[in-house]
Formats: C-alpha cells, structure tokens, sequence
C-alpha cells in the first residue's frame, strides 16, 4: 500500500478542489489542470500541484504527462472517497494551544522548550502549529526568544467593542458603490454552505467552522473594491478567532449562523443588496448576542 505523504495546509486545498468539482459535476475521464485550478482558487500553482499529489495518492485523479489530470470518480462520490482526517496530531495540538491559551493555562510568551514538554511534542510538530498561528496573525517571535501571543478579545468589553466595529462596518460595504461581485467565488461560499448543513455542523471541525465563517465575511468585504474593508475585517476575525474558535462546538447558534450566512450569499446571488445588507446586520447582532451569553454561563 502507498504511504500517502501530506501536511495540512495540502489538505485544506484538496479539500476545495473536491468542493469544486463536486460542484461543477464532473465526470470521470474528465481532464483538469493546474492553472485552471490555480485561477479558480486564486493561489499559486505551488500549493495546488501538492494537493494535486495527495489526490493522485489517494486514487482520484490520475497523472497524465504532459496534459494535466484526469478524474477517476464521479464528482458525487468524491466526498465519500476523499476523506482526510480532520483531527490530525497537528490539529489536535493547534486546538488544546488555543483552548489552553484562552482559558489561560498557558501565558501570553511561550517558550519552545517549555511547549514541548507540556504538549509532550517534537520541536518540529511545535513549529507546525506556531507557524500556523503565526499566519493567522496570533503569535509572533517575541524578542529575544520564544514566542508571544497577541492581545485578543478576552472580555466582553473588547468583544462588544468589536461587534460595535463590524454592524457599522460590513453591511455598509454592501452598500458602497464599488461594490461588484464575483459570482463563482459567490457561488462557490454558497455551495460550501450548504454542504456542510447537509452533513450537519458537527461533521467538521471547530477550526474549520471558523474558517468557513470569517471567509465568507472577508469574501463579502472583497466584493466592495476597498481593501480597507477587507483589511480591518481580517484584523478582527484574527483577534475573535480564539475565543469564538473556542465556543464553536458548544454555541447552539452554529447551525443557525450557517443558514444566516446562506440566506445572505443568497440574496446576493439574486441582485439584493438591501436586503443582503440588512440581513447582515441581524446576523451580526444575533451572533454578537449568542456570544454574551456563552460568556455569562
């Protein structure tokens, strides 16, 4: 049997593409390549040739020389097939960090050494995660050694305060002038969706719930033209992503949001922008309230 060799980062891009084709419907025997794929993702051809790899390895797709890829299995049996653990050792680890650093077991500066035998890891399983936290925009070098986590929104006033930011901020976007979507980036947050409220929101992980909301969020800022929306929504899931990353599998609201989310893309899809915008703004508030009270209990 063929070790299948990965990292996370591979998966999460596989992921996508079988989303991708799911949605599309393709056939077997059907060809795709890296540059289409690069472009319909928008990253570099890098990433993707690796997740490419993976689906080779795990009998998707078959290499053909000098022409790309072709499928082995019908699109809607992808999902069945391509299963990738979602609670690898790495997430694991990523996953009792952040719960450990928002319920303060551990302190804000960290050392590698003291990580290492706390989590019982290697040096190397250690710098996954922390490189990971570092793109997130968590933690960073700290002088002189070790690591240093960043503030975050570890009391209600920070919290609140964030909120007050996004209901002023983001169903405005929707409203500017500029703003112009991208119908397949669109369609594609809206297929996501409702596949994971098919397979129900318990199916995938705390991390990946969060990431499946904040990139909806950030998506809906990209369609407004001005990076400055954009990037003051990305500094804000980065500091609420602990402590939402941490209610996440106990927030009742999680199924809730998630249809939100789809009534919005929704309405967006149809040429509303009014109602999109409005729909944001009750989403905004029903989640800013679901927080309040996992914090109170």
């Amino acid at each position: 049997m063929t070790k299948i060799i990965s990292n996370q980062f591979h998966n999460d891009i596989a992921n996508q593409i079988v989303e991708l084709w799911e949605s599309e419907g393709l056939k077997v025997g059907d060809r795709v390549t890296e540059r289409n794929l690069a472009s319909q993702l928008d990253v570099s051809r890098s990433p993707i040739r690796g997740a490419l790899t993976l689906l080779v390895q795990h009998d998707v797709i078959e290499h053909i020389p000098n022409s790309g890829y072709k499928l082995k299995i019908e699109s809607e049996q992808l999902s069945k097939h391509f299963k990738i653990d979602q609670a690898s050792d790495t997430e694991k680890l990523y996953e009792r960090i952040l719960k450990d650093r928002f319920t303060e077991v551990i302190p804000k500066h960290l050392s590698e050494r003291d990580c290492m035998k706390r989590y019982d890891v290697t040096r190397g399983q250690l710098l996954k995660v922390f490189l990971r936290l570092s793109n997130e925009g968590l933690i960073h070098r700290a002088k002189g050694y070790g690591w240093l986590f960043v503030d975050m929104l570890v009391n209600a006033k920070a919290y609140e305060a964030s909120y007050e930011l996004r209901l002023a901020i983001e169903p405005a976007a929707l409203q500017v002038q500029g703003f112009q979507i991208d119908e397949d980036k669109l369609e594609r947050c809206y297929l996501k969706h409702k596949k994971v409220l098919e397979k129900g929101t318990q199916s995938i992980s705390s991390s990946d719930l969060f990431d499946l909301d904040a990139e909806m969020h950030e998506l809906l800022m990209s369609f407004s033209g001005n990076p400055y929306f954009l990037q003051t929504i990305q500094n804000q899931n980065s500091l609420r992503r602990v402590v939402e990353y941490q209610s996440i599998d106990i927030n009742e609201r999680t199924e809730e949001s998630c249809k939100e989310h789809l009534e919005i893309l929704d309405a967006l899809r149809n040429g509303k922008r009014e109602l999109a915008s409005t729909l944001l703004t009750r989403h905004l508030y029903l989640a800013s309230e679901a927080q309040k009270t996992f914090e109170n209990k």
